[in-house]
């Protein structure tokens, strides 16, 4: 609505320069003619003004004839202790109570504007349809409501930053184990001479350190060839993004042309405690030992996710 309104103000303004234009060219011809030129150009200049007004006043009165409602009766909004809107029928904002336009829209004339400005990408009728949606805009997190009767349309914003990043955080901050097995280690010992093997074994063990460290995780050897590590939930995720580039890196390892260094993994991701997290990641780690090694498994509640030489995808 509001662009419509903006569209049809700078139409009568073209035309009334126009006016103003071929009133001062006919100066140059007929004094007479300029005159009287000038006299009507000024009436529609008038009336033009007085459009333009009644335009926005227009703009700004829409929700009394989309609700139903006359403005007094839209002051109960202003009450509400949190940003409330109007929505029009054809999804425009029609009314804004001070505090959406002083925390949500920034102080922004938001009425006449798409509400899909304020619902970053979300549906209106999704929105509808659900019991509160998570919306983030201008670095604010709300979480929005809406009703939707036959006389008129409403969403509530609840602003909930805070307590949102402090979900995340405790979300990302949760510990994950992991289980890791050098696969070959026993071949290499027996298949190299003691030296050249001590070197390579080291190898493997400071890179997994290394990879431990650079996520501020506990790594524990166990016995002479498994591994455990705990690192926050952040960092798994990390981990999966990179499609578990350790393995990589530890194949890279090599003894010579067609023998290199290989390990396996097993994660316990999401469990509700760390002990649940080893249980899970003892699950993944025989999987991945099942499955020829070389490989990280992670094992989430009803799902376990492949990463390695031989399998990348998830399975449930």
């Amino acid at each position: 609505m509001k662009k419509k309104v903006w569209i049809n103000t700078l139409l009568i303004l073209a035309m009334n320069l126009l006016l103003v234009l071929m009133t001062f060219v006919s100066s140059f011809f007929d004094m007479r003619i300029f005159f009287v030129e000038l006299f009507f150009t000024l009436i529609v200049i008038f009336i033009s003004i007085k459009s333009i007004i009644r335009l926005k006043k227009c703009k700004e009165q829409t929700v009394i004839k989309k609700s139903s409602l006359c403005y007094n009766d839209n002051k109960w909004l202003e009450k509400i202790p949190f940003p409330a809107i109007i929505i029009g029928d054809n999804n425009e904002i029609v009314f804004a109570n001070n505090l959406f336009k002083t925390v949500v829209s920034g102080d922004f004339d938001c009425v006449g504007e798409s509400v899909a400005k304020f619902l970053q990408n979300k549906k209106i009728e999704y929105i509808f349809k659900n019991n509160g949606t998570d919306i983030s805009f201008d670095k604010k997190s709300y979480t929005v409501y809406g009703v939707n009767s036959e006389k008129i349309k409403i969403l509530y914003y609840i602003e909930d930053t805070y307590y949102k990043k402090k979900t995340f955080e405790y979300l990302a901050s949760r510990p994950t184990v992991f289980l890791i097995t050098f696969d070959n280690k026993d071949e290499i010992l027996r298949d190299i001479e003691v030296e050249q093997s001590s070197q390579v074994i080291a190898k493997v063990e400071q890179q997994l350190q290394n990879w431990a460290k650079d996520a501020g995780g506990i790594f524990r050897k166990l016995n002479e060839s498994l591994y455990m590590m705990i690192v926050e939930e952040r960092y798994v995720e990390f981990f999966v993004n990179k499609k578990f580039e350790i393995l990589e890196i530890i194949r890279n390892i090599k003894l010579d042309e067609n023998k290199y260094a290989t390990i396996s993994i097993g994660v316990g991701r999401g469990a509700s405690s760390l002990r649940e997290s080893e249980l899970w990641a003892k699950k993944a780690f025989d999987m991945a030992l099942g499955r020829g090694g070389d490989q990280a498994v992670v094992k989430q509640k009803d799902s376990y996710a492949f990463f390695g030489r031989i399998s990348k995808g998830i399975e449930k």
